[in-house]
């Protein structure tokens, strides 16, 4: 379901983020890294940043 409420961003740096309602998603410092984590979940880490700058759109 993520997918349908976030995008996924991959930086110059080959850091991996996904954009949604107000949050950045820190999936990953790679992509094999960034897969991992939503194949198989982060274990239960906090990757969520709350971003003001990034609104609702409502």
């Amino acid at each position: 379901m993520w997918s349908i409420r976030y995008r996924a961003y991959v930086a110059a740096s080959g850091r991996v983020v996904a954009v949604g309602p107000g949050v950045l998603w820190h999936l990953g410092a790679g992509f094999a890294e960034a897969l991992t984590c939503v194949v198989e979940g982060d274990g239960g880490a906090d990757r969520t940043e709350r971003a003001a700058w990034l609104h609702d759109g409502r």
